[in-house]
């Protein structure tokens, strides 16, 4: 099977008689061979819900993110709810189904809208059993965008700060971090990492700057 995510149509060969070259005399070597095609482009998200089944569904949430339509928060509060009606016997494909929508989410619109729509997935639930479920898959999302967030940080310090030593590694790392979670520091707190001159202190506060939800929890 073949995803396309493309902002266009896939125009391109798809059968393997059309993507090889078959040597002279041996026409019966390459057979009609096309594995099926989802081509997101072509398809809106209304057509995507109405499919059977919970795939379409899903990559109704990504086609409808991809294409920046207002649209995503009720197409994605659709698909969760197909998904949840999964049978506890699919409890695996269910939780992988909601962990990829929602990483999908986290990554297109940020981790503010991320937990909106986490706090959406839990209040769909329709049992405890459920709820515990999508507990967990909401904590395994955020602990994936908060490691990613302090990779990106720390590597962007590393990179920008490696000539001119450990001290301004650590600030430009903590600083950068901050920055892709909330935007533009107010200048206190930008001012409160330049003064600090532990470096201790600046990379236990990393971590920190990863799981506070607002600029105010962060103290250095």
């Amino acid at each position: 099977m073949v995803l396309h995510f493309g902002g266009c149509r896939w125009t391109e060969p798809i059968s393997l008689r059309e993507l090889t070259v078959v040597p002279a005399g041996r026409p019966g070597a390459n057979p009609e061979w096309e594995p099926p095609l989802w081509d997101l482009a072509a398809l809106t998200p209304e057509a995507m819900l109405a499919v059977d089944g919970v795939w379409q569904p899903v990559l109704a949430v990504v086609r409808t993110l991809e294409g920046a339509s207002p649209k995503w928060r009720g197409v994605y509060r659709q698909a969760v709810q197909r998904v949840l009606a999964l049978p506890e016997a699919e409890r695996v494909l269910r939780s992988d189904l909601l962990w990829y929508a929602l990483s999908y989410v986290s990554r297109r619109r940020g981790s503010v809208e991320a937990r909106e729509m986490m706090t959406i997935t839990q209040e769909l639930a329709p049992n405890a059993t459920l709820l515990d479920d999508m507990r967990a898959v909401c904590e395994s999302v955020e602990r994936s965008w908060f490691e990613e967030m302090h990779h990106q940080g720390l590597q962007q310090g590393l990179q920008e700060g490696e000539q001119r030593g450990p001290l301004h590694t650590l600030r430009l790392a903590l600083s950068t971090v901050l920055e892709t979670r909330f935007g533009s520091l107010p200048r206190s707190v930008a001012e409160a990492i330049e003064r600090c001159t532990d470096t201790q202190r600046l990379q236990e506060a990393l971590p920190t700057a990863t799981r506070v939800t607002t600029l105010a929890e962060f103290h250095l």
